[in-house]
């Protein structure tokens, strides 16, 4: 009887041979655990994606055991589909560990997955402020001066029931903003579906219900005809910045990103601030708020289909706040090991590592009220068995525990990680770099053309170098209207400007060159800024230079003289005109006549042919044109001018300020309503007269992007209106994009020398402004550019804006420079009594003069009376 160890039956030596498999497999399955890949896949909402990325991204690297988590981003509607599921498919969702969305679950769905037993959970963990920015030109962007609006008058301006920024609505709030009269207000809005457009659609309900009724709430809602689409929030911010007097609506970050401009609201407490003065406090106080009224539910599982954030109370409350959500379903028992990863995932984004990632996205995190509605939604999951992960914050080592698999640890990074991480250093420095060069950079606009307007546009040129606070510099080079024309058009290089921003011409841009650029797709347009008069002058000894006896002539006798059909001045048809005139029997007009290509020859020109066709026919029209071979040649306007004065019975033609300055004699013309005058006599009104009664007549296009080809202001109608007038123009791009810098300071430009200062100093150079209609022209076409990304400058007069005038890109006319300053000082010294002097020393030259003269003749008769004494005693001897 012994029990022997050497013997077995089949069934113990079977159990120890499939325990050693078991031990074995246990074995590979520890090793297995450790190296298998645990998955975490969510989709829903755009907005947080790139912050969803980030996570993802720094959870791959930190985990020891490998994990692979993807975020589908697809829209919050996609999103909730993808969560919610079907009746097909028992309501369990599509291949999806969590949706997220900006939007909460509708009540008929929520209804429905708590029906199927499916409970689940609202996990908000960021937010945002919806903004709405615009586009008037020299409205500051904060402060004093920053639009305001009410949510009514917001409303009403989306409705199209306000149409104009002049609106008395809103010049109430803005009783400072200073626009064009009836300035049409451009409404752009989003195309296709938007969480945008949902948040400010609902918010305009709640906040003035009276105007923006609930049919008028959604994502996608039918806009007036009057307004415009944009694409996606780039497309948004694009429209706003390109468009002068343009409104939408954005997220805030993006919008301040690009620079625009935004409107100060009224929030539901009566103050008005932006979405950067109301601060990420102001925007997570919507959410407070919501709390406490009872809006927003405290339980995670409680229906949330009627939370909004939008008009909540508070004094610094922003009034249009978007709230994200993760939907989760509260048992997560059939997710596994995915189950502890997601949890941990929900962690880290309420944590305050993962709160700090999201201003870098344009979002804030949430205030600590709603963090507890987060925090009871991860306390209320019903997970399964899974290794729950922890942390190892990357600021404290846990010495052992830290190496655990399951750690999520800040020691561990991946290389793509650390290299942002330089990255984000060296871009950080390069942007410190950027904006110090950015202040200490000049910038730079050029233009050439006409000599005409170029002493004006210099002053113009030196009073902004001296008033812009940050370097510019600005020039302009006088080359005449034809080359300004050819470096402005730019045929022989691909219809592009020779490296000129803006040219300038006393004459429109001909049909074939105006065909030719719109045929190669660059839009063009003349923006007029000033005008002058020519004038025909003569030099007939002992005519008066004005009044009774002056010399009167027709258009007809004009064409006469110039065509040396009549070449004395005593003939009959100027006698019959001028009865009183003396001059010698057949005394020869010497016509002079300007040498090389000139606007005045081709504006006299044409006033001839207009006025008189019969005489001075269209082949004698134009800058240069073949003069009858008995006429003389004058360099110039300022050869002209000294040929006439030095020439008696001289008569020839120039720019009226020029002759009068040189004390020429001008020709009282006949205008078109017979009446004679001088371009003096006219005056500015009858000068600005012409381009009034040119746009009357659909002779000049009321749009500057026309063909203005044949627009001529010589012989318009009116009883003051004088009969040759030149017009001249800044010619522009319409598309400004490749500008850069340049855009905003040629713009700036183009407002200064239309508005009242600008136009005011033309006068010292011989022009005169443009009327109201032309006015009007010019403005359009500065709201018509299409303008790049730049910073807009703009003006401080004689009125102090304390603050904002001290900004970077304004115009301050209380900045000088000490030229500036002294001709100044040097034209006010003492003018009338300097007039006094100047005609007492012309006085006392005359009486010299007569002195001289009585000395000379007594000289004379002295040697007279010496010669003939000399002769008879000669003659004696």
């Amino acid at each position: 009887y012994v029990i022997s160890g050497k013997r077995r039956d089949y069934a113990e030596y079977d159990r120890s041979r499939l325990e050693a498999k078991i031990d074995a497999n246990a074995a590979r399955i520890e090793m297995l655990e450790q190296a298998k890949l645990t998955l975490l896949d969510g989709s829903g909402t755009t907005n947080p994606s790139k912050f969803f990325w980030e996570v993802i991204s720094l959870f791959e690297a930190r985990a020891k055991p490998p994990v692979k988590m993807t975020y589908r981003a697809v829209g919050s509607g996609t999103g909730q589909k993808e969560f919610i599921g079907d009746a097909a498919n028992g309501y369990a969702t599509f291949d999806q560990d969590f949706g997220s969305g900006d939007i909460p679950i509708g009540a008929a769905d929520y209804a429905t997955l708590t029906g199927a037993g499916k409970d689940i959970m609202h996990f908000p963990f960021q937010m945002g402020a919806m903004s709405v920015f615009h586009n008037i030109p020299d409205v500051a962007a904060s402060g004093p001066g920053a639009l305001k609006l009410t949510p009514c008058v917001l409303a009403k301006i989306f409705k199209r029931e306000i149409k104009t920024w002049d609106d008395a609505e809103i010049k109430a709030l803005n009783p400072s903003l200073s626009v064009p009269a009836n300035q049409d207000i451009k409404v752009y809005h989003r195309v296709s579906g938007s969480s945008t457009t949902s948040g400010v659609t609902t918010y305009l309900n709640a906040a003035c219900p009276a105007v923006w009724g609930s049919t008028l709430v959604g994502s996608t809602i039918t806009w007036p005809t009057d307004t415009y689409e944009a694409e996606g929030s780039g497309g948004m911010s694009s429209k706003i910045s390109s468009t002068p007097y343009a409104i939408g609506y954005i997220d805030s970050g993006h919008g301040h990103d690009d620079g625009l401009k935004e409107i100060s609201l009224q929030n539901k407490d009566g103050m008005y601030l932006t979405s950067l003065e109301a601060s990420a406090a102001g925007i997570g106080a919507a959410a407070s708020e919501a709390i406490s009224a009872g809006v927003m539910p405290s339980s995670p599982s409680a229906d949330f289909s009627a939370v909004s954030l939008h008009n909540m109370g508070g004094a610094s409350t922003w009034p249009i706040v978007a709230i994200s959500y993760v939907y989760l379903r509260k048992d997560l028992t059939g997710l596994g090991d995915r189950a502890c990863l997601l949890k941990a995932f929900l962690e880290f984004i309420i944590s305050d590592e993962g709160q700090a990632m999201l201003p870098a996205y344009g979002a804030v995190g949430v205030p600590a009220a709603v963090k507890s509605i987060a925090q009871a939604a991860i306390d209320g999951l019903v997970m399964p068995i899974c290794h729950a992960w922890s942390f190892e914050k990357g600021s404290t080592t846990i010495q052992g525990a830290g190496q655990a698999d399951y750690v999520i640890s800040g020691k561990r990074r991946s290389f793509g990680e650390y290299d942002r991480g330089g990255l984000e250093s060296s871009m950080a420095a390069m942007v410190e770099r950027v904006s110090a060069l950015e202040k200490a950079k000049f910038t730079m606009l050029d233009g050439s053309g006409t000599t005409n307007p170029s002493k004006f546009f210099w002053e113009v040129n030196s009073l902004f170098e001296a008033r812009a606070k940050p370097a510019v510099k600005m020039t302009y080079r006088a080359v005449g209207s034809g080359t300004g024309q050819h470096e402005f058009i730019g045929a022989a290089n691909n219809y592009m400007p020779f490296a000129q921003d803006y040219g300038s011409g006393d004459i429109p841009i001909n049909a074939a060159d105006y065909a030719s650029l719109n045929a190669a797709g660059h839009e063009i347009m003349h923006f007029p800024f000033q005008m002058g008069a020519m004038s025909i002058f003569h030099n007939i000894p002992g005519v008066p230079a004005s009044g009774t006896g002056a010399l009167k002539l027709t258009s007809c006798l004009v064409a006469k003289i110039f065509k040396r059909e009549i070449k004395t001045w005593d003939h009959p048809d100027i006698k019959a005109l001028n009865p009183d005139l003396s001059v010698p029997s057949n005394q020869n007009i010497m016509v002079y006549h300007r040498v090389k290509g000139s606007s005045t020859t081709s504006g006299v020109t044409t006033y001839l042919h207009a006025a008189c066709p019969a005489i001075w026919t269209s082949d004698l029209v134009g800058s240069t044109i073949t003069w009858p071979a008995d006429t003389y040649e004058a360099e110039g306007s300022g050869g002209m001018s000294s040929k006439i004065s030095s020439t008696p019975y001289a008569f020839g033609y120039i720019d009226s300020g020029h002759g009068h300055e040189d004390g020429l004699k001008e020709v009282a013309l006949q205008n078109r309503d017979g009446k004679y005058l001088t371009s003096v006599e006219a005056g500015d009104a009858g000068i600005g007269s012409a381009a009034s009664a040119a746009i009357s007549a659909g002779v000049m296009p009321s749009s500057p992007d026309g063909d203005f080809s044949a627009v001529s202001l010589h012989w318009m109608e009116g009883a003051t209106t004088w009969p040759i007038v030149a017009i001249s123009y800044v010619y522009l791009r319409k598309d400004l994009t490749g500008l850069g810098d340049r855009a905003c300071l040629l713009k700036a430009f183009l407002e200064f020398i239309i508005s009242e200062d600008g136009q005011s100093l033309l006068p010292a150079y011989g022009a005169v402004g443009v009327p109201a209609a032309a006015k009007t022209i010019a403005q359009k076409a500065i709201d018509s550019l299409k303008m790049p990304v730049c910073t807009q400058w703009s003006f401080e007069g004689s009125s102090t804006l304390a603050g904002t005038g001290q900004a970077d890109h304004v115009i301050s006319m209380k900045r000088r420079d000490f030229a500036e300053y002294d001709r100044s000082r040097i034209e006010s010294i003492s003018p009338a009594g300097n007039d006094a002097k100047v005609s007492t020393l012309e006085a006392l030259v005359t009486s010299l003069q007569g002195k001289v003269a009585e000395l000379e003749k007594l000289l004379e008769d002295s040697r007279d009376s010496h010669d003939s004494r000399g002769n008879e005693e000669g003659g004696r001897g």
